[in-house]
């Protein structure tokens, strides 16, 4: 998700040139229309590689630990086996370094229970409030109600659009303590 709130999905290719040399190029950053879902994802990235027309050369993706990477390359699988071309979903599946470090990091500095990390790792822009994050919300009078609201349609695109779809354009800010 970019700065402005945009779903965005990147998509670069690291490939060997012609010479011989290591290359490097994007392929892509399309806004992602719906949810974050594996199959959505999966969608257009089949579709970027269909306009490329690099289906039979696809190797390997690195991403994030989120379930819906897991989704999204098992859907791909699924897609290319349909035409013929093979693909292991779990052999090119890698996870990001980077982004195993940060929530190691975060894990050692900050929790202190063993489930801080998985409950890092699964937020997810599909977060449904609990019961008690509702009754919690209620208690808090009308202006905490409408602070709570601005927040839980800021944490996911999706719901930025729906909002924006919904008031016209318009985009909600949110109040600062300073």
């Amino acid at each position: 998700t970019s700065t402005n709130s945009l779903a965005l999905l990147g998509i670069i290719a690291h490939y060997f040139a012609e010479d011989g040399q290591l290359r490097e190029s994007v392929l892509a950053l399309r806004e992602l229309e719906g949810r974050h879902t594996g199959a959505n994802q999966s969608q257009l990235i089949l579709k970027v590689i269909d306009e490329f027309g690099i289906a039979s050369k696809v190797g390997y993706f690195i991403m994030d630990n989120a379930e819906n990477n897991d989704t999204m390359i098992q859907s791909l699988s699924a897609a290319l086996e349909e035409r013929y071309i093979p693909y292991n979903a779990k052999q090119y599946r890698l996870h990001c370094n980077g982004h195993i470090i940060n929530l190691t990091a975060q894990a050692f500095l900050f929790s202190t229970e063993d489930k801080a990390l998985l409950e890092i790792n699964n937020l997810s822009s599909s977060y449904i409030p609990t019961q008690l994050e509702m009754e919690t919300w209620r208690r808090k009078g009308p202006l905490g109600k409408l602070h709570n609201i601005v927040v839980y349609i800021q944490r996911s695109p999706q719901r930025q659009s729906a909002f924006q779809k919904l008031s016209q354009g318009r985009r909600l800010l949110r109040d600062n303590k300073t």
